[in-house]
């Protein structure tokens, strides 16, 4: 019986190499899970503001109906006692029709937003918060910018994967180093002959051996590792590039919203005040009929114009916080750039 072991002690450094390659790889793959987690993120997100948006846009069409309503009934009364001519009838009943047409379109739209949530969640939406809470972001685009220039995990994605391929470039220059290994073999014989004077025996050592000739071999992998981790520097840029033009644009994105909200606030106030003349007014003979029905459309408009406002505010802070890389669920996944390492 005979055994034999082998150690190796220097292999050019191709396993150390070889085993931060891994690691390498190992954040480049928890990048791709950040970006995975933050697409179920701003859609599980976008799903639920829809709701919400769909909610208070129904909500308003119901009233706008219950308003006409009772505005065509007053019209149909005054037309009775001659106080109004058949046209401004007709006017509020078309009026009627088109604000019921709204609110069925209304409907539709908040059964596709429950679906797409349940699609999503596994359930359908029960009680929302109408006005929730919203993750802080940034003061200013360059705090937002620098963020993302840590977090992001398209950048780290890209700068773990070049470094991998780095790694690539040193154990394939290891092949021209020499091997150096320890060996060792144990020997039993259980009938010892007259060549073998002991039963046992046991023997060590050291080997080495030296690259000479392969052909060619070990310079095509150098280069083809090279011409990879040239491609994954390149890919470094075009993720920094694009990170930045993520972040930007969801920062305008949300800007813009901000001042929709103020601006929709702003024309619901003047259009509720505007509804509150334009009755007053139809009531002493100085509006008409349409002047009401028109007063009443506006004041519909200037709510759903603030629904679609608050909605598009609260998605785009999402899609800021992603394009920062800062959504998440709280754990480490995104690897960390103090591991990024300097081949010399």
């Amino acid at each position: 019986m005979q055994v034999t072991g082998e150690q190796p002690i220097f292999t050019g450094f191709r396993n150390y190499n070889a085993i931060r390659q891994a690691r390498s790889r190992v954040q480049a793959g928890a990048a791709q899970l950040t970006l995975v987690e933050q697409d179920v993120l701003q859609r599980g997100a976008q799903a639920y503001f829809d709701v919400v948006r769909d909610m208070e846009v129904y909500q308003a069409t119901a009233n706008n109906v219950q308003v006409l309503l009772r505005q065509q009934e007053e019209a149909s009364l005054r037309f009775e006692v001659g106080e109004v001519t058949r046209t401004d009838v007709a006017q509020a009943d078309a009026r009627l029709a088109q604000s019921r047409a709204q609110l069925t379109t209304a409907q539709a739209r908040l059964a596709v937003s429950r679906a797409t949530f349940a699609q999503i969640f596994g359930m359908s939406p029960a009680t929302l918060e109408e006005n929730p809470e919203l993750p802080p972001t940034p003061a200013t685009l360059d705090e937002a910018m620098q963020v993302a220039a840590e977090l992001s995990p398209v950048i780290i994605r890209a700068k773990m994967t070049e470094q991998a391929s780095r790694r690539g470039v040193a154990i394939a220059k290891g092949a021209f180093s020499p091997t150096v290994s320890l060996t060792a073999s144990y020997q039993y014989a259980d009938e010892p002959s007259s060549f073998v004077l002991d039963d046992e025996q046991f023997a060590y050592g050291a080997r080495a051996s030296i690259p000479i000739f392969l052909g060619g071999l070990n310079i095509s992998r150098v280069r083809e590792a090279k011409a990879l981790n040239e491609a994954d520097r390149r890919r470094v840029d075009e993720a920094d590039r694009q990170a930045r033009a993520q972040v930007t644009s969801a920062w305008e994105q949300l800007s813009a919203a901000r001042a929709n909200i103020n601006s929709a606030t702003s024309q619901v106030a003047a259009n509720e005040l505007a509804l509150t003349g334009v009755r007053r007014e139809n009531q002493l003979g100085v509006r008409t009929t349409l002047d009401v029905l028109d007063a009443e459309q506006e004041y519909l408009n200037a709510q759903v114009s603030l629904a679609n406002a608050e909605r598009d505010a609260r998605s785009a802070t999402f899609t800021l916080l992603a394009a920062m890389g800062v959504l998440t669920l709280g754990e480490d996944v995104g690897g960390d750039l103090n591991g990024v390492e300097t081949l010399n």
